[in-house]
């Protein structure tokens, strides 16, 4: 908090003192300030508050006492294991009534026993195998919970889905078996080895449990670079959705749907204009390999839209919206080769989006960054190739869209 006081106050002294020439400092004061949206606009509610603390003290006693009765088999340990404040996750996610959660338990490589659950949404509970989707948290303690709205709205649209807390992170178990050769196997948990070999782990438990008729991957953070090493050499995987963002040191082998923001981990204001296309280095690799792959930059959105966090991590309003829209739209035309999905993934709805236009009328509603261009290249259903340099430039070829406004609560079969 106080750091994002500092980025603020010293935007605005650029703001005061810009030289007539420079960059629009005014234009990115404005786009700066959308990191508080989800605090300000969702977050301000007391009993939004009271729920945080009611789910986070629940688990605090249910994981203190998990460990206390395991015989010294169990150990968490980590920042975001008890659930409290921060670690706690949208309270709206908690209590789903649009299918069924079931809690899983497996062990690692390591020895580990690591926690996540299966979701199914309740039209799809009885319809046998699905296509699957397997979501890898981000690192730095991010637990399952923060992604729990993926999940959701995942299943659903008809996918059979799996989160779990990465070895050291959440629930799971901090070190591994106890002997020798595995204990310290795993740890620290922020390693991109580590994240590779525990998807790669979760994979084939969800394959031995769900039995899915295709399978997509979906990461964050670390888990994004995860994800992006894994479709590379793992036959199992269909499609892949990298959140800020895709790797672009590996080989393409199947589509990828890369999201990025204009703001990182410890969002600072820009002080000129950046590189349009710092943001599509993979995208640019996964094209030039002729593999199907778009990337969407969203404006003014921070890297925790995909991590809902209460509380702390900065983050706009409708940046984690445009995500469910574009994940589940991915996965439907790679893993269920859904004709309507062509027309989604090429919507010109974020172009002027009503919800963002009321909070800042300045860019017309346009979710897309300004300073980062969000290239597509893929082929519609029927082989035809569509491709364009920036969705957000009138030039690119989306297709109109005045369909109802979109919201990932209200996408969850609730």
């Amino acid at each position: 908090m106080i750091r994002r006081r500092l980025a603020l106050a010293a935007l605005l002294l650029l703001v005061a003192a810009a030289p007539a020439g420079a960059y629009d400092a005014q234009r990115e004061a404005t786009n700066f300030a959308h990191i508080d949206q989800r605090r300000s606009v969702e977050q301000s509610d007391p009993g939004w508050y009271q729920q945080v603390l009611t789910n986070g003290g629940a688990d605090t006693v249910d994981i203190l006492t998990r460990d206390a009765t395991s015989g010294g088999n169990r150990f968490s340990g980590s920042l975001c294991g008890s659930g409290m404040l921060t670690c706690a996750g949208d309270p709206r996610t908690r209590d789903w009534k649009g299918g069924v959660v079931t809690p899983v338990i497996y062990k690692n490589r390591n020895g580990a026993n690591i926690e996540g659950h299966l979701w199914v949404g309740k039209a799809y509970k009885d319809a046998g195998p699905l296509p699957g989707v397997v979501i890898e948290t981000g690192s730095i303690q991010a637990p399952e919970r923060w992604y729990y709205w993926a999940a959701q709205v995942l299943a659903t649209h008809g996918y059979e889905v799996m989160t779990f807390d990465v070895q050291g992170q959440g629930r799971s178990d901090m070190f591994g078996s106890h002997d020798q050769d595995h204990f310290a196997k795993g740890f620290p948990p922020q390693d991109t080895t580590h994240f590779v070999e525990d998807l790669e782990d979760a994979i084939g438990f969800f394959e031995k449990t769900a039995h899915p008729t295709s399978l997509g991957i979906v990461g964050h953070s670390l888990g994004a670079t995860a994800v992006s090493i894994v479709q590379a050499q793992d036959p199992r995987v269909d499609a892949v959705v990298a959140w800020d963002n895709v790797d672009d040191t590996v080989k393409p082998r199947v589509p990828m749907l890369g999201m990025s923001a204009d703001y990182y981990l410890d969002p600072t204001p820009y002080t000129s204009d950046p590189d349009p296309d710092s943001k599509s280095t993979g995208f640019a690799k996964w094209k030039a390999a002729g593999v199907d792959a778009m990337q969407v930059n969203l404006r003014g959105a921070t890297h925790y839209e995909w991590s809902y966090a209460p509380m702390m991590l900065p983050a706009s309003l409708r940046g984690i919206d445009a995500a469910a829209w574009y994940t589940t739209a991915w996965f439907d035309k790679y893993l269920k080769a859904d004709p309507t999905a062509d027309d989604r993934l090429l919507t010109d709805r974020w172009r002027a989006d009503p919800v963002d236009k009321g909070l800042d009328a300045s860019e017309g509603g346009d979710l897309y960054s300004f300073y980062f261009h969000s290239p597509l290249a893929f082929h519609r259903t029927g082989g035809a190739l569509v491709a364009c340099a920036d969705a957000r430039a009138t030039s690119c070829p989306l297709v109109h869209d005045a369909g109802a406004l979109y919201s990932y609560l209200g996408d969850r079969g609730e």
